[in-house]
């Protein structure tokens, strides 16, 4: 009858003190890569590279437009975000919110039927951004057009000078 062998703790212990060692090491050595901007990051909002902020949605009542187009064109514009805007330590979408005020301002812009969502949006510390922007909250704003067959389209995102949250 063959016995089992058992892993003493002359030998237990110390593989788990190297395997500790090694995760200490390979944190620090991300932390130095990154010089903070991780511990930063996460300290200002909370992101990780496996994990982001949620988007807040405020959305007050409309005379403007349904519930459904509202809601439509704050879909339209996550996907753009998730799509071409947001990379880990870049650009962070905050905060969308719906605004008739904001609307009956921004009516004439255009032709057609168009939502705009104001937003607040915060850049990172990553290397594709500017000096002048990192770490900071930025007031903007989502133009979503709606097409002929009820489709909403997300068009880009612009500054703000003023704040719309109001």
């Amino acid at each position: 009858m063959a016995s089992k062998k058992k892993i003493g703790i002359e030998y237990a212990f110390p593989v788990t003190i190297v395997s500790l060692l090694g995760v200490f090491f390979i944190i620090m050595v991300v932390l130095s890569f990154t010089q903070g901007t991780m511990m930063k990051l996460y300290k200002d909002i909370g992101a990780t590279p496996w994990k982001k902020p949620n988007t807040v949605i405020s959305i007050g009542g409309s005379k403007l437009h349904s519930h459904k187009d509202i809601m439509s064109a704050v879909k339209a514009t996550q996907e753009l975000y998730e799509d071409e805007w947001y990379t880990y330590n870049g650009a962070y979408l905050m905060q969308l919110s719906y605004f008739d005020e904001f609307n009956e301002l921004k009516k004439n812009e255009n032709s057609g039927e168009w939502i705009y969502l104001g937003a607040t949006m915060y850049t990172g510390y990553g290397s594709n951004v500017s000096e002048a922007d990192k770490g900071k909250y930025h007031n903007a704003y989502w133009a979503v057009e709606k097409h002929p067959d009820g489709s909403w389209l997300c068009r880009g995102c612009a500054e703000l000078t003023e704040d719309v949250s109001k």
